[in-house]
């Protein structure tokens, strides 16, 4: 599973870009098997267990909790491009396939849909829960897929192609490094410490002794803003270089509509978080503008249905429009009020 190639350094002569990416890396996918047909991942003839893989393409048996590199009998095919891990289902049959539950606790998907699933190629998000409906068994499976380990990356002097880790949902661009070096790049998921943020952080190594300018371009899931009660508007990349014991918020550029954040003139890494500068529901909440657009929508509804008949506040600041601490049929009649509303 190396990715190579070569390439013609600006000195002159030719040299291999060690680009493999998810060095012996070994994914952990723990799952839940329904053997008896029902939807329940609580109740009935559960079956779970971990299944350890490594690089290399083959196939997942979740009634047998095993890899197959061969033969049928394969609930979701599975392949690695470079830095990326992908799912199909195995079957193009009908009734069967798989969906992604989402960036949740394992434990809270408790029953599979009856609907939604998909047989095509899905890139796996690390930390997310998926849903498996299997053909030959008519059965369902949940499996989350967790590792933290580091994928890197050689920097060339003077090139000028921006390093890439697509798995990571993050880009790095050199415009200058004084010397060749490696790169480290990790994704952990859990909440960082000290900060309210998004519940995964990245940790970026390497060039130990380099000077050198880097450019960050971190790409996130909109639905995560949503979840976690930030403001997409409010948005920023956090640094700590002394392991998360402190964090100092960067100058960062938003681009709402690529769902980005870039900080540029990196001289130095260390841990990389995203959070949301100054409160978490910004100063229009009372209006039901949640997310701080200056205008009231269905991304606003969308937010005011997650904290619904909810009373424990994000980052201390109620998310009901009429400050009595729950959002209820009060707080929807505030924002249907205020329906397409937009403010300077």
């Amino acid at each position: 599973a190396y990715h190579t190639g070569t390439f013609t350094p600006p000195t002159g002569g030719t040299a291999v870009e060690d680009r493999k990416l998810y060095p012996n890396r070994r994914i952990i996918i723990d799952y839940v098997y329904q053997a008896d047909g029902s939807r329940s991942f609580t109740t009935g003839d559960l079956q779970i267990g971990t299944i350890d893989w490594l690089n290399g393409e083959g196939g997942l048996d979740l009634s047998e909790g095993q890899v197959k590199c061969c033969g049928l009998g394969r609930d979701l095919n599975m392949y690695q491009d470079q830095d990326i891990l992908k799912f199909r289902n195995f079957y193009g049959c009908g009734g069967n396939g798989f969906y992604d539950a989402g960036l949740v606790e394992f434990d809270s998907v408790t029953e599979a849909n009856e609907t939604g699933y998909t047989t095509s190629y899905k890139a796996c998000q690390v930390g997310h829960v998926y849903v498996v409906k299997t053909c030959d068994e008519l059965n369902y499976a949940k499996f989350i897929v967790k590792t933290d380990e580091s994928s890197f990356r050689t920097v060339v002097p003077g090139d000028s192609a921006p390093i890439e880790f697509a798995g990571y949902g993050l880009t790095i661009d050199f415009s200058d490094c004084s010397d060749y070096g490696k790169v480290y790049v990790r994704k952990c998921y859990g909440s960082p410490n000290e900060l309210p943020a998004l519940p995964y952080y990245w940790e970026i190594t390497g060039l130990d002794g380099l000077s050198y300018s880097a450019d960050l371009t971190i790409t996130y899931d909109w639905n995560d803003v949503v979840d976690f009660s930030l403001s997409e508007n409010n948005l920023a990349l956090y640094n700590s270089s002394d392991n998360m014991a402190t964090w100092d918020v960067l100058e960062t550029q938003t681009d709402p509509v690529e769902d980005t954040l870039l900080v540029e003139g990196l001289t130095s890494f260390g841990f990389f978080a995203i959070s949301a500068t100054g409160d978490c529901f910004p100063d229009y909440v009372d209006t039901g503008d949640f997310d701080g657009d200056c205008n009231v929508n269905f991304i606003d509804y969308s937010m005011m249905a997650l904290h619904w008949r909810q009373n424990t506040p994000f980052f201390d600041i109620s998310p009901s429009p009429t400050g009595d601490g729950i959002v209820d049929a009060n707080d929807l009649g505030v924002l249907c009020d205020n329906w397409l509303a937009t403010w300077p």
